[in-house]
This record gives C-alpha cells, structure tokens and sequence, in this order.
C-alpha cells in the first residue's frame, strides 16, 4: 500500500483577517492538488474572531485541522508556515514561508533572519517581494565606519497572489443586492457615499496603518461647506481587532473627535461595524448609493479588499504606492501621489514596522482632488468606464481562483522535492472466526466452581 507524503500546513485560517482569507484559499489550493496527505494547524492571529468557518462550506478544511499540541504519525515531507518571517521555524525535509509581507520600505534582522531559516519564501506581491529581498542590514565597524558584513534574504522568493472569488465577487443588479445590505443602506439619507474598507488600528491623524484618520479628515474637511442636501457621506467598514462593543465604542469615539473640529457644517460619516458576509459585501461594494472606494493606505502587502471591488467596475482611489500596483494602474484607477517618509515614532512595531523604515504619505490636495472629481461625476465618461470595464476583466482572468492555483501547482511543481510515496507492506487478509465464536456460551451461576485451596 503507497501512503502519500505528508504536508502539514500551519497558519491562521479559522481567523478573520487578511491572513486568515490567504491562508483558507492556500490550504484548499493544496489539498486539491492531491499530490500530498494534508494536516492543518490552527493558530490564532492575534485578537481576530476565530469563527471564519463555515461547517458546511468548509467542511473539508475543518476535517483537516488540528490544534497545538500536534500528534503526528511521522515527520512532515512538506511543512508550509503561512505567518509573519519573525516566526518562521522549519520542521519538515522541506520548508516554504509564506507571508504578506510589509507595507515599509524594510524588513527587520528577525524577518531576515526567519526567512533564511526556510528553503523558500512566497510573499503576495511585487512591492512585498522587492522590499524583503531589496533590504540589506550592514554591520560597520565602530571606530573604522568599514563594513564588516552584511545580512539579508538568501533564499529564493516567489509572488503568490491572493485570489477574488469571481463567483461571489462581480457586478450586480441592484434588485440582486442582499436585503440586509439594502436594509443598512436604507437609513443612510444620502445619494452619494465614498466606502472604506479595512483596519482602523492605533495611531493620531495620520499615523494609523490605513490612514484612516486623515482619509476622514480630508472627507470631512472638502465636504463641509458644500449645501446640506448635496454633500456626500462616508462610509467606514471598520473595526480594530474584532468585533466587540468596546472596539465598536473606540471607533465612533475618534470618528466624533475628528468630526468635532469642522463644526456643524461637517458631513456625516458612518461607521459600519461587525461581521458581514462575502455575498454582503459583495452587496454593499455594488449597492447604488456607493461611487467609489478610497483607501489612502500608507502601504498595503496586497490590498485584497482593494482588488475585490474592481469587479464591481466603479471607479477606486488609492495611494499610488505599494502591493495593490500589481491589479491597479492609471489607466483605470485613481492613484494618488506622494512621497515616501520615514514612520513616525508612535507608529514603530517591534520587528515589523521599525523605526529605520518609510512608508507613504499621500499629498492631500491630490487626495482632495480625487474625492471632488467623483462628487461631480466625471468619471461617467465612456472612456473611464471602458477602462474599469478592462480592468475588471484583466483582474477576473489573473486573480480568480483557479489562476491562483495554478500557480500554485506551478511553484510546487518547479521548486518542491519530489518526495516519494511511503511503502506499507499489505498485510494478509483476516479470517473469519469459526461459527462457534461468534456467540458467548452462557455458564448457569451453579455450574461456576467453586474456589479452593490446592497445595
């Protein structure tokens, strides 16, 4: 009997995170390329709700799953470790990092380091790949200033993109728009809505991963002295690490302390909070009160929501730097400009965004532009429509799930050992119990001997 060899996947994947989204759509690559026996290790991704699967849908990913401590009848062939590089530790005859890598212009000497503990890494883009194979920590000399050696990513690095689920995520008809989505909606009075999709995570104006602060800011600071029934309203589908009240209560509380400083004038902004659907959203990215997407992101490894909207074919706003370039250009998106500054000090994370680093600051007036240039609709024109109608189409062809696994099958296929199939000897069938077994003979209590002594 052949027994397949063993590939043990560890990673976040029950988490609702962008980690956890990569690592479902990894997992299911893997097992139905069929080439390996798959074990799946559940980890949790910080403070992320842990209730991302489905017990039907994603039945064949549960049945798969264990959880630290792991029992395993023999060494993994394969081991894949879907995490940040910090972390990385190999533990099997072969061993592939996967990461979404950094929205800075550096990684850290702990992701060097973790990254050359692995015999191959797959980041998620062009930027992330670039970044961690572009840093180089030199170590000089105290008293010559001379370079006495140098770090930096040794391994090979490939580009495994995240993937749109082209069957849920596509250009609806309004009467197709869930009647949830359409029930949230309802209550909002205005006829235009620019949409934020991601993380509000820790930090002043400006200083936040996404940027949301400003992103809010600018709406706010554009938009207010425009006459009441005209202006527009943005929408934040926001949370920090989950889904709690208090982080609910955290989020309106900075929404109200930037609105403060516009006064009464200032144009309202939503925050939609919770757990919704991939149908829901897919819902609400198409629902006719929102105009566009706006993410004036300091950085992005991919920027999965991002490429999700495309499909909707409405126009999006985006910083013209890092991971989501790779479905997004010019020609069909509004790419905002800027420059590249160091983090701020209150931004720094120990061993991911350190101090060393830039990220991307937007240039308002650009910023500011963009919003105004959606408001009074420009973007109806037929050539504008003709190039998110492409993009849509380029990105339905290159992201769907099956090109993604494809190149999965083809990185595997070029790069991973071919490890054989263990031999088990076939063991003679078992024979049958003679007749006489197959029923216990009762012994009447008075027939049982009685205990005795012999010497």
């Amino acid at each position: 009997m052949q027994i397949k060899p063993l590939c043990v996947i560890q990673s976040p994947l029950e988490t609702r995170s962008g980690y956890g989204d990569m690592a479902r759509d990894i997992c299911r690559h893997i097992i139905d390329l069929d080439y390996y026996e798959v074990v799946l290790v559940s980890m949790p991704w910080g403070e992320c709700p842990t209730n991302a699967l489905h017990p039907v849908n994603d039945a064949t990913l549960i049945k798969k799953i264990q959880y630290p401590p792991v029992q395993l009848s023999r060494a993994p062939d394969l081991f894949i470790q879907i995490s940040i590089p910090s972390e990385f530790t190999p533990v099997g005859k072969y061993n592939i990092g996967i990461t979404a890598g950094i929205e800075t212009t550096l990684i850290s000497p702990s992701w060097i380091d973790g990254c050359n503990r692995m015999n191959m890494i797959w980041t998620i883009s062009e930027h992330s790949k670039q970044i961690i194979l572009g840093t180089v920590r030199e170590h000089k000399n105290s008293s010559t200033n001379e370079v006495i050696s140098s770090q930096k990513v040794k391994v090979p690095v490939h580009v495994l993109p995240n993937c749109v689920h082209t069957d849920i995520y596509r250009k609806l008809h309004p009467d197709n728009i869930p009647t949830s989505v359409n029930t949230l909606l309802k209550s909002i009075p205005e006829k235009k809505c620019f949409l934020f999709v991601g993380h509000w995570l820790s930090g002043n104006i400006g200083e936040d991963r996404k940027n949301v602060g400003l992103l809010t800011h600018i709406f706010c600071e554009v938009f207010k002295k425009f006459p009441k029934l005209e202006k527009p309203a943005l929408i934040l589908k926001t949370s920090g690490a989950g889904f709690s009240l208090l982080d609910r209560e955290n989020c309106l509380k900075k929404i109200r302390s930037i609105r403060s400083h516009h006064g009464e004038l200032c144009p309202n902004v939503y925050l939609l909070h919770g757990d919704m659907s991939e149908e829901e959203m897919n819902g609400l990215y198409n629902h006719p009160k929102i105009k566009a997407n706006v993410n004036f992101t300091h950085g992005e490894g991919f920027g999965r929501p991002l490429l999700e909207f495309t499909m909707t074919e409405k126009p999006t706003i985006a910083s013209g730097w890092s991971g989501q370039l790779d479905f997004l250009d010019v020609n069909s998106a509004m790419l905002i400009g800027g420059k590249l500054e160091k983090i701020p000090q209150g931004s720094v994370q120990s061993d991911i965004l350190i101090p060393e680093s830039s990220w991307f600051n937007i240039d308002v007036q650009q910023a500011a532009n963009a919003l105004l240039w959606i408001f009074t609709e420009q973007y109806k024109t037929d050539s504008h429509k003709k190039s998110r109608e492409k993009l849509a189409n380029d990105n339905r062809v290159k992201f769907s799930y099956e090109s993604v696994k494809q190149r999965t099958k083809n990185l595997i296929d070029m790069y991973c050992p071919n490890f054989p199939q263990v031999s088990i000897p076939d063991l003679p069938p078992l024979k049958k119990f003679p007749a006489s077994f197959a029923k216990p003979t009762i012994i009447k209590k008075e027939e049982l001997l009685k205990p005795s002594l012999e010497s």
